[in-house]
């Protein structure tokens, strides 16, 4: 478990977790992508659960923080 705080604009690269990985949003705005769907937006209170060896991506907007 982790808490990850993005400045605004930055982003991870295209990735994967062997167990998958579960994001809780609790600040700022941000973006949550799977390989081949489209980008979801994401705000306090969202969740994500992304399952095994799934290839993502997340981050925040250009002009938010997002933890």
């Amino acid at each position: 478990m982790g808490n990850v705080t993005f400045e605004p604009g930055a982003r991870t690269k295209w990735h994967l977790h062997p167990g998958g990985q579960i994001i809780l949003v609790t600040g700022g705005v941000g973006f949550y992508q799977e390989k081949g769907q489209p980008k979801k937006i994401l705000h306090k209170g969202d969740v994500i659960k992304c399952s095994p060896h799934v290839e993502h991506w997340h981050g925040t907007s250009k002009d938010s923080y997002f933890v």
